[in-house]
């Protein structure tokens, strides 16, 4: 007699959300977001990839969505942002069979630009920063 067994594991969409995720600003016009992958025994499959959504807060109708096709990649810079501007974040994780749930929303805002703050920091830390400030405002064309 030979028996055979056999195992049934169905292949859904993921449960859960990627966990850990976060956004952090690099520049004044980017931004890097990061995650781990969902919780093992909600993944439902083999991750096939990720989604990011991102949208400039208050604008709604806008949203971008960039496709990440790497269940290993647990990064994503998003450049080309609009300086000092805050924008609202969101990933979610996918199988072969579909999308799981968005994570919350993570809102960041891009940074001043770099001439900016450091005219501010002169005129700010410096005893003869209004002096530089000068200076500088007349070499600096925007």
């Amino acid at each position: 007699m030979i028996i055979i067994a056999q195992s049934c594991h169905l292949i859904v969409e993921p449960l859960k959300a990627p966990d850990g995720f976060t956004v952090t600003a690099k520049t004044s016009t980017s931004v890097t977001a990061s995650w781990q992958l969902p919780p093992e025994d909600d993944r439902n499959g083999v991750i096939a990839g990720f989604k990011l959504f991102y949208m400039k807060s208050g604008f709604s109708k806008s949203q971008t969505v960039e496709d990440i096709n790497s269940g290993s990649t647990l990064t994503k810079d998003v450049t080309g942002l609009e300086k000092y501007t805050e924008y609202q974040f969101q990933v979610l994780a996918y199988t072969s069979v579909g999308d799981g749930p968005k994570s919350s929303v993570k809102s960041e805002r891009t940074e001043e630009d770099s001439k900016k703050c450091l005219l501010k920091m002169i005129s700010m830390k410096s005893k003869y920063g209004l002096e530089m400030l000068r200076h500088l405002q007349k070499d600096w064309v925007d």
